[in-house]
């Protein structure tokens, strides 16, 4: 899947896979139909993350919905979604995942 593509080699950097986050940013915006699903992969793979503490993962989850809602007009579709990953963030102990929020 092309989200699951996204965590491949960046993770240890702490970032989506460029090239990878632009094809899946234009598909979002030109399928809103798809954001909503798209969204519950990315909070799925969060709390995965979350809970083996891969954090590059956590911020690479975290920036790709950002990004998606920085790019896409329709945030109705998945700003639940988002709000639940920062919750997710805020209740975590790791202050490095917090610090995120703040940055």
């Amino acid at each position: 899947s092309l989200p699951g593509l996204l965590w491949h080699v960046q993770a240890a950097n702490k970032q989506p896979n460029g090239p990878k986050l632009n094809s899946l940013t234009h598909y979002s915006c030109r399928n809103p139909e798809k954001l909503a699903r798209i969204a519950e992969y990315l909070e799925s793979r969060l709390q995965r993350d979350l809970y083996r503490r891969k954090t590059g993962h956590v911020f690479v989850s975290m920036d790709i919905i950002d990004n998606l809602i920085k790019s896409c007009q329709r945030l109705d579709n998945f700003i639940c979604t988002y709000l639940a990953m920062v919750t997710s963030l805020l209740e975590n102990k790791d202050p490095e995942l917090q610090v995120w929020l703040i940055g």
